[in-house]
């Protein structure tokens, strides 16, 4: 149910990048205004997202780790709570 949220989120995401839809919009401002990485480190978060809860599905989930970018393995535990503290979330109701 979330991770098919989120993986919508992501196609669109795709979508609208790819068309450069909108993305004028963000480069006024100072932190974009040498490229839109924030944007796409932000998508690899949520497809990290995606895959841990594919995974959580699975016996093998105690043992599952994601690779870090810097090589190598890293806790997938980590990485999502360093997360959860750094970005902020607006929920609309």
């Amino acid at each position: 149910m979330f991770s098919q949220l989120f993986s919508r989120s992501c196609s669109q995401f795709d979508r609208l990048k790819e068309k450069a839809a909108f993305m004028q919009q963000f480069q006024k401002f100072d932190m974009f205004k040498d490229g839109l990485d924030e944007f796409t480190a932000s998508r690899e978060v949520v497809q990290q997202l995606i895959d841990e809860y594919h995974a959580a599905t699975t016996p093998e989930y105690i043992s599952w780790k994601t690779p870090s970018k810097v090589g190598g393995e890293r806790d997938t535990h980590a990485h999502t709570h360093t997360h959860t503290h750094t970005h902020t979330h607006t929920h609309i109701s």
